[in-house]
């Protein structure tokens, strides 16, 4: 759990970009390789929250807990919006080029391509 103290929870609503990701909370706004993509709330707070702490393994209570309170406590829940942001941000979703699963862990963001 000290692992998790340690992220960053943004609290600035200034635009984050990695790669070809920009994110800009102020305008509700993302864009891929230049492109615009409507993400839904929750899935834009866990974006959000994971590029904030890009290369960093975020636990997945910790995600639960930061990105949806106390109303939901399935790690199903993360486990299908991880999926949602995948094929939003990347044309193959079977590649995990962004959001990548540390096996009973969590999920980190990062730029390096991956198959898991």
């Amino acid at each position: 759990m000290r692992r998790a103290t340690r992220a960053v929870v943004p609290t600035s609503d200034e635009p984050l970009a990695v790669g070809n990701i920009w994110h800009d909370p102020k305008a509700h706004e993302m864009r891929v390789h230049g492109q615009p993509v409507d993400l839904p709330p929750k899935e834009f707070e866990l974006l959000r929250l994971l590029i904030a702490n890009a290369a960093m393994v975020l636990l997945t209570h910790y995600l639960l807990d930061a990105v949806w309170g106390d109303d939901f406590g399935a790690v199903q829940v993360l486990y299908v919006h991880v999926g949602w942001l995948r094929e939003h941000i990347k044309p193959d979703p079977r590649l995990r080029r962004y959001i990548q699963a540390v096996r009973g862990v969590g999920y980190k963001f990062s730029e390096g391509e991956s198959s898991t």
